[in-house]
């Protein structure tokens, strides 16, 4: 039973032996299959990271686009001062304030005289009654610039008047 039981054993210990060498191939192929799913994995996020990348390249580039096209459009405007510098230039403020005023004055005038069927002063009634008539219009534009919302047409607007 000796010679027997070894033989046996001897076949346990062969088919052992290749039970192993089954499970380390195994092990060895699906080790490799994880490793090349894994690099798979990595190179479609590395691309999916690159397009996003792009992507947001392309939206700032498009946006620079539409700001840069936005401001070559847009009117220059007069910037309003912080409230820190207004006590300092507040008299330069005035100064613009009045300027329009005198300008909005001449154009009302202007627009007068152009509507006027008679547009020369060559007689003394004419030189007084268009001196009357600049008096009327003088009065018209303090009660019609009294009508008009505050700052709508300023240089500067006041916002503690708003």
């Amino acid at each position: 039973m000796t010679e027997a039981a070894e033989k046996v054993a001897q076949e346990l210990r062969g088919e052992l032996d290749r039970v192993r060498a089954d499970a380390e191939a195994e092990v060895a192929a699906s080790r490799e299959w994880a490793a090349g799913e894994a690099a798979a994995v990595r190179e479609a996020a590395d691309a999916e990271v690159a397009r996003a990348y792009a992507a947001a390249d392309d939206a700032i580039r498009s946006a620079k686009a539409v700001v840069s096209r936005a401001k070559s459009i847009q009117p220059l405007s007069v910037p309003v001062p912080s409230f820190d510098f207004r006590p300092q230039i507040g008299h330069i403020e005035k100064a613009l304030n009045a300027l329009q005023g005198i300008d909005y004055v001449l154009e009302v005038d202007m627009a007068n005289e152009s509507r006027s069927p008679t547009s020369g002063t060559s007689s003394p009634r004419n030189a007084a009654g268009s001196s009357a008539q600049s008096r009327r219009r003088s009065r018209q534009h303090r009660h019609r610039d009294a009508r008009r919302p505050v700052g709508a047409t300023r240089y500067f607007m006041n916002p503690i008047a708003l």
